[in-house]
């Protein structure tokens, strides 16, 4: 049971994680874009998507109110 909880909070993990970089990468978009063939620095790229993601996972906490911090699912969730 409990590595099925931990299987599932791991899948949804990911998932957060590919959807808050495929928001950042849809959002980059609106960026003035160099010229095609102009080699762009991975870590640059990088340090944007990031940047991005902090600035939403941090609001996201400023947002939440403090009696939710200590949330936990409870034990029979996933059976």
């Amino acid at each position: 049971m409990r590595v099925h909880t931990q299987i599932t909070a791991g899948i949804v993990g990911c998932c957060v994680l590919a959807a808050a970089s495929t928001l950042a990468v849809a959002q980059m978009g609106a960026a003035a874009k160099p010229a095609v063939g102009t080699p762009v620095a991975p870590a640059k790229v990088y340090g944007k998507l990031l940047s991005q993601m902090e600035e939403e996972f941090v609001s996201a906490a400023e947002a939440m109110l403090e009696d939710n911090y200590h949330f936990a699912p409870s034990t029979s969730m996933g059976e």
